[in-house]
């Protein structure tokens, strides 16, 4: 039977939909049947139409008894439309916008919902022809809602009766019953073209939600879109809220009234999630969750309060607890759940931040997206950096930026925060240059910049609001007032008078004495500062705060500027009820304390606390230390550990930090010295079992003393001191409590006090009391000693005075006069003084203290000057300064919160940088390195004479530079106290005589020493000044001396012998057959070269050794003829190539017999000429035993040798075994083409040089004319007693030779004319043809064609060194070319003495010119003599278009306003605050 619906009783497969009851459908139906009287009855499983149950199921009279009532509704319905209320269409009539539930969920009986569109077309097209307020309502709730039946909508049935047929809302359903039922006629239409424009507006609305516009945007909008009158303001509003009811809201946000917003509640969101088609799709369905989940976040974005009215402050930007609470909830949880549950709350806070920033971009400000566009700008400076980071959405855009820093360079009503409690404020002002060399000289800035520091610390704490700022006021509020300064007809004297007795005990003086023996005896161990600060503690007022002033646009060296900058420190500091002071570098300083010292009494000036910046006097000194050891040898020292361009700026103080390590390295291999000589330890033989060497004696062949064992033993306990300090098995206190160290500090002094007694060991322990007074001002300003800073200062004197640092001498004398009666002058400030305020910490601890005026280097001038700083893109502009430097604290705080926040910040660390594991094994890698070499050029040698420890050049009579200390000293008492400091004038004839007094240029009587390459382009700069004729002055070198000959040692260039061999083999065939199966030969030795090729052991007596070399020539050589040097005391021509050889190291006195076992060095035994000359004695005779005939000459052998060769070939075939090229150009002129064959061959293992020549097929390869030519083309080009000239090659000289006709003709005349004038004609015309010249050119001619020709060529400087010589110059080069020519050929009547050779102390030396550097007159033009620092008018240096520079009497290039400004090298100060440089 077919299957029937149990309400229809029709067949269930007519096509309508089927359900299948369950059992709560199942009691529904029964219920409704009991009602009704039916017999329907169900039960679940039971299928039936769905229509048909619904129908059966909401039957009005089942309605009625369920809601039991008989009427309808008897709610109170209210009206919404006057209220404003929530109108949703689920649970509102669509007519009536009453409520439709009248029973807990269930509708009411009347209710119907919208199933078609048709109804909803029938709708809106009677909403048209009421024309009504009912009629506009509805339409405006159906182009709301757009899909009534997808927003289930509802309706009353009532309602829909009397809008169809043109009646009011129905009685029941009015909020006001007394309104009349009536049909109401058809109202005139509403003005179509506003609708239409209000519908534009609202769409308009819809798609440009930021959250900023307003109701009267909305209207002039509408006006945009309808030639109409728009709606008013208040008619707009309400139209507003009709068509969006409580989907928008109209408030005042940030200030700004009636802003449209809209305001979707989650509510509804999920409503219209849930109420959607269901999707079978999943992909579709995932989109839509997706989609429901970014409203619901973005309506809890917008509902989260704003404030735009100030910045966020420092503290709630570091705190990861404010930004995290800054995300609504739901954002916070859903970013949790994205990155996977992890904790990562910074990562959170900042990607929720900029989610809310890109939702409510012009309404919110969220703080890390601030914070990190101020962070960049502050570090970078680069506006396209944070407009991609903006753009990208991770930063604010660089106008908010921009105008943080406005907002905050006027927030603050101070410079600096009013109250500080009991701590110290100190100003410190310096020049700030940007864009100095201009091609138009516009957009330059060289102005005063000040800074302020606060100890102990404190902040601005007031919050920066966000305003509107002009211009004018940024630059009004960072404008200091210029007073003009007048000087005074007259200036009171100040007199210098003599300084109270300063004595200071170093309480830690033992902690030194212990670092100092810890080497060598400690091989690795810590470096100065850095076992310093580990082990230096006590009390200290903490870190300080660095403010930034504004600067003044004014030169820093005017007196306005200056007097404008006092005058507005005085300012603040009675604003803020304290002593003003104030610190300079020593230009300024003398200025501002000329200025003070003639205000008159009364002045706000003279209560000014005035301070010399310490810094500089540190630079300063370096200087001093770097002119003293001028020539020493100190700079080949350093050499060996950096690079040879910086050493120039370590020694004249420019390169601070360098200069100080490598000065503290060299002063440790020092003691490592002189604590090696107290012990007797032999440092060559360290590690050895036997490091005695017991035949070793001093200079006056007396036995080195034996070491007192109890000293030893007092050494080593001290050792184990230094051990148990490190472990911490001991403190401080115990060290400072040894007796043991004090005494070997006394011992350590003696051996100083006697080695004093000879100059060169004098000179270096003078230097080791240079870098002592050094360490004590480091010490001084690390630890904020007050006393001890007045110590060093005053020890520093003497040496100004003795080095001409005339200026820092006058300036430092007048600051501490001052500073000694700062007690009774200043109590308050004194007190503070002596509590350790007069330093500035920038790192919270007590090795930090730092002098005022590196602080201002550290932070305004590197702020200013590094990336984020004003010269880089910012410019100098008034506003532009003013703005930086005001805003700077807010940006720096700022800055700190985000690192802080961001767990980036870079603090400092608690090791020192030279405590780290790296830097220990660098220093002491460079202390093996120094010790190495001083070892062999020991400056302690007890040798009477004063010399440059590396080169051996000794100095003149004059010199008196190992008693720099007692010298200024005599300058200070004798020539400053009891002046007047103004009128003061030091002449610099009074200065030590440095070991560079030889290469110094005299200027009236006066002495300076310059660089040839600065002084030559000097003098020519100048020399447009001083003649029409520049060419003329080529005839002088313009040089220190002639440098393309010597160099910068004072040595003759070294030749390059060899070149002049290879050239010879290149011309034709040279060599000669095997010679190994020649019988009947005679083999003749250069002994000077024999003594080189056999290695000497350790531990073998001297005889032994000797049997070594008879054993080697007689199974080699068998009888042959050794032929050796002499080595006399007489001066030699050669003198200067044994120094240069020997590097100046002398080697020990070392007293043998053959039995005396060795124990020494072989290079260093032979460098002493007398243990050289023993043991060629000692050797002959061991020869002569072995049947080897042995020639002893009496000086130099070399023509000896070739001529013993030519000897023995009248008889035998003979060859010559040497190495020297000299050997080579003799027997070329020497051999006999009618005797037996010579050969010529070297011994060295070395494939490349060993050639054997056949000297008859050499001499015929080159002919008897270029033969004869050989030994002039040798000469004048640069042999043993000749220098090289720079740029000639041998090879080229030799070329001359054979092609050029002049050059040949020279060279073969040379030697065989008499006349002096014509030796000098025939030189000079041969040099010329070397250098390219025509044979009528002279020298000088030729010298200023090639210096124009390569400054039109060259992209670069001329160098002198390329430039040929002077004639004058070359004269003495030619004449001992000539000498050497004599001696070669065997004509040795001559004296050297009058061909280019003079004698000083003893050994020969080269005469270098006759002629000055240049003309006197020019010479007084490149340096100048200005008394003060910034008498720049009347400077002869810039009235030349000269810089001043190093040669200059009292400024020496820098300390004068007419030089180039300084450049620093600041490393990172907060690790080590004395690595400081500038370059």
């Amino acid at each position: 039977m077919e299957e029937q619906c149990v309400f229809c009783k029709k067949g269930l497969d007519d096509g309508e939909e089927i359900v299948v009851l369950r059992e709560k459908g199942c009691e529904s139906i029964n219920k409704a049947s009991q009602i009704l009287g039916s017999d329907v009855s169900a039960y679940p499983g039971l299928r039936v139409h769905k229509n048909c149950r619904r129908d059966f199921c909401r039957h009005k009279d089942v309605r009625r008894m369920e809601s039991g009532s008989s009427g309808v509704h008897e709610e109170k319905p209210v009206s919404l439309r006057s209220k404003g209320n929530y109108f949703s269409f689920q649970d509102h009539c669509l007519f009536c916008s009453l409520p439709v539930k009248q029973d807990g969920n269930k509708r009411g009986f009347d209710c119907f919902p919208v199933r078609t569109f048709d109804f909803q077309r029938t709708i809106i097209s009677i909403c048209s022809e009421r024309g009504d307020d009912w009629g506009r309502e509805v339409s405006n709730r159906i182009e709301f809602g757009r899909d009534l039946p997808a927003v289930d909508a509802v309706y009353h049935q009532v309602c829909n009766v009397n809008f169809r047929t043109g009646k009011q809302i129905p009685r029941q359903m009015q909020s006001e019953p007394n309104v009349k039922n009536q049909r109401l006629s058809v109202g005139r239409p509403e003005n179509v073209n506003q609708i239409q424009a209000f519908l534009k507006v609202v769409e308009y609305l819809e798609n440009n939600d930021d959250e900023q516009i307003t109701v009267s945007d909305l209207v002039a909008k509408m006006s945009e879109y309808s030639n109409e009158e728009p709606y008013s303001f208040t008619y707009m509003k309400k139209k507003l809220l009709e068509y969006f009811g409580k989907s928008i809201v109209i408030a005042e946000i940030n200030g700004k009234q009636n802003v449209v917003t809209f305001r979707s509640t989650v509510s509804e969101i999920l409503h219209n999630f849930y109420t959607q088609p269901k999707e079978d799709d999943p992909r579709e369905k995932k989109f839509r969750i997706i989609e429901t989940a970014a409203k619901l976040l973005c309506t809890d974005i917008k509902s989260v309060e704003t404030n735009r009215l100030a910045y966020p402050d420092p503290q709630s930007l570091s705190s990861e607890a404010t930004n995290l609470g800054f995300l609504p909830e739901s954002l916070r949880c859903f970013l949790t759940t994205l990155l996977g549950g992890r904790k990562d709350r910074t990562k959170i806070s900042s990607i929720g931040q900029a989610i809310m920033q890109a939702v409510r971009p012009r309404v919110l400000l969220a703080p890390l997206q601030i914070g990190l566009g101020v962070q960049l700008h502050h570090h970078f400076a680069s506006k396209f950096l944070i407009e991609v980071l903006n753009s990208l959405g991770f930063c604010s855009s660089y106008f908010e930026v921009s105008k943080f820093e406005s907002c905050a360079a006027i927030s603050k009503k101070t410079y600096v925060p009013d109250t500080f409690g009991d701590g110290l404020i100190q100003f410190s002002a310096d020049n700030v240059d940007h864009n100095l060399l201009t091609l138009d000289g516009s957009g330059t800035f060289h102005g005063m910049g000040i800074v302020a520091s606060i100890t102990p610390a404190v902040e601005f704490e007031e919050i920066i609001p966000r305003v509107e700022v002009t211009s004018e006021e940024i630059i009004v509020a960072g404008a200091i007032d210029i007073k003009y300064y007048k000087t005074p007809n007259e200036t009171s004297p100040f007199a210098a008078e003599k300084l109270r007795c300063i004595k200071y005990n170093d309480v830690t003086s033992n902690l030194e004495t212990l670092l100092k023996i810890s080497w060598p005896l400690q091989p690795t161990r810590l470096g100065w500062s850095g076992f310093m600060q580990s082990y230096q503690s006590g009390q200290y007022p903490g870190q300080s705060s660095i403010y930034f002033l504004p600067m003044i646009d004014m030169n820093s060296s005017d007196l306005t500027c200056i007097y404008s900058t006092l005058s507005f420190i005085c300012k603040e500091s009675s604003r803020l009820g304290v002593t003003p002071s104030i610190t300079f570098d020593q230009p300024l300083y003398w200025k501002a304390f000329t200025m003070i010292h003639n205000e008159p009494q009364g002045s706000p000036l003279k209560a000014i606390v005035l301070r010399l910046g310490g810094f500089h006097m540190q630079m300063s000194f370096l200087g001093c230390i770097g002119f003293v050891m001028q020539n020493s040898g100190l700079s080949d020292v350093l050499e060996n550990i950096y690079a040879s361009n910086t050493i120039e700026y370590m020694l004249n103080g420019k390169s601070v930090s360098r200069a100080l390590r490598g000065h503290m390295i060299v002063d440790c291999v020092l003691h490592i010295l002189l604590i090696s000589n107290i012990l007797g330890l032999n440092l060559q033989e360290t590690g050895s079992e036997d490091n005695e060497n017991n035949n070793e004696v001093d200079e006056r062949g007396a036995p080195k003393k034996v070491v007192d064992a109890t000293m030893k033993a007092k050494f080593d306990k001290t050792l184990q001191l230094y051990h148990e300090l490190l472990s911490g098995s001991i403190g401080v206190d115990d060290v400072l409590e040894n007796t043991d160290l004090t005494e070997i500090e006394e011992i350590i002094q003696e051996e100083k006090e006697r080695l004093s007694k000879y100059p060169t060991a004098k000179l270096w322990i003078q230097y080791m009391d240079m870098i002592r007074v050094m360490k004590i001002f480091i010490k001084a300003e690390r630890t904020g000693d007050w006393h001890l800073h007045l110590y060093a200062v005053k020890e520093m004197l003497p040496f100004f005075a003795a080095a001409g640092h005339n200026l820092y001498l006058k300036s430092a004398y007048t600051y501490l006069q001052q500073m000694q009666t700062l007690e009774e002058d200043h109590p308050d400030t004194y007190l503070k003084f002596c509590e350790g305020y007069h330093v500035v910490r920038r790192s919270n601890r007590y090795w930090a203290g730092l002098p005022t005026d590196l602080i201002i280097e550290q932070t305004l001038m590197r702020s200013v000057k590094t990336t984020g700083g004003m010269t880089r893109g910012k410019g100098m502009s008034e506003i532009q300064r003013a703005q930086w430097l005001l805003s700077m604290p807010a940006c720096s705080s700022i800055n700190n919160a985000m690192q802080e926040f961001e767990n980036l910040q870079y603090c400092t660390s608690d090791q020192h940088k030279e405590s780290s594991k790296s830097r220990q094994e660098r220093d002491n890698k460079d202390v093996q390195t120094i010790l190495s070499f001083l070892t062999d050029r020991n400056p302690f040698i007890e040798h009477a004479d004063l010399r440059n420890i590396e080169t051996g050049v000794t100095a003149s009579k004059e010199v008196n530079v190992h008693q720099a200390l007692e010298v200024g000293l005599h300058i200070i008492e004798e020539s400053l106290v009891g002046q007047d400091i103004f009128q003061l004038s030091l002449k610099r004839s009074k200065q030590v005589k440095t070991l560079n007094e030889k290469s110094k240029i005299k200027v009236q009587s006066e002495s300076g020493s310059v660089s040839p390459q600065l002084l030559f382009q000097r003098l020519v700069t100048a020399a447009r000044y001083f003649t029409d004729d520049v060419s003329t002055l080529f005839s002088y070198e313009l040089s220190n001396y002639p440098s393309s000959m010597f160099d910068a040692n004072g040595f003759m260039r070294e030749p390059q012998k060899s070149h002049l061999a290879d050239a010879i083999w290149a011309l034709g065939d040279c060599s000669a057959n095997e010679i190994s199966t020649l019988t009947d030969v005679q083999y003749v030795l250069d002994g000077g070269s024999l003594l080189h090729h056999i290695p000497w052991v350790r531990g073998f007596t001297f005889g032994r050794i000797a049997q070594m070399y008879a054993d080697h020539v007689s199974t080699k050589y068998n009888n042959a003829i050794v032929v050796f040097d002499g080595y006399d005391k007489e001066p030699s021509t050669k003198d200067q190539t044994h120094r240069r050889r020997t590097k100046g190291i002398v080697g020990t006195k070392v007293i043998f017999t053959k039995d005396t076992p060795f124990r020494s060095k072989k290079d260093l035994f032979l460098r002493n000429s007398e243990n050289k000359q023993n043991f060629i004695k000692l050797l002959s005779d061991t020869l002569q035993d072995r049947g080897c005939t042995t020639i002893l000459a009496e000086g130099d052998a070399d023509l000896l040798i070739a001529q013993t060769a030519v000897t023995s070939a009248k008889d035998l075939k003979t060859v010559l075994i040497g190495e020297d090229t000299d050997l080579l150009v003799l027997l070329c002129y020497h051999v006999d083409l009618h005797g037996k064959d010579i050969f010529f061959k070297s011994e060295t293992k070395s494939i490349a040089k060993k050639k054997v020549w056949d000297m008859k097929k050499t001499k015929l390869v080159l002919g008897q004319d270029l033969c004869k030519a050989l030994p002039f083309v040798h000469a004048i080009t640069g042999c043993d007693t000749t220098s090289r000239l720079f740029g000639v090659g041998k090879g080229q000289a030799l070329k001359k030779a054979t092609q050029d006709l002049h050059f040949k003709e020279c060279a073969n005349s040379f030697s065989s004319v008499s006349s002096r004038e014509d030796i000098r004609m025939l030189g000079e015309e041969a040099i010329v043809a070397l250098y390219g010249g025509a044979p009528s050119e002279g020298l000088d001619l030729l010298r200023f064609r090639k210096f124009t020709s390569k400054v039109m060529t060259s992209s670069t400087f001329v160098e002198i060194h390329t430039l040929p010589p002077t004639a004058d110059s070359a004269t003495f080069h030619i004449f001992r070319a000539f000498y050497q020519v004599k001696q070669w050929i065997g004509e040795d009547s001559l004296n050297f003495t009058d061909w280019g050779w003079a004698v000083e102390n003893g050994e020969c030396v080269p005469v270098r010119c006759s002629l000055p550097p240049a003309p006197e007159e020019l010479l007084k033009t490149i340096y100048c003599k200005c008394k003060t620092a910034y008498d720049t008018r009347g400077c002869t240096c810039k009235k030349h278009g000269l810089e001043c520079s190093v040669a200059c009497a009292e400024c020496h290039g820098s300390t004068c306003c007419n030089s180039s400004r300084r450049h620093y090298e600041l490393e990172d100060e907060e690790e080590d605050p004395d690595e400081q440089s500038k370059e």
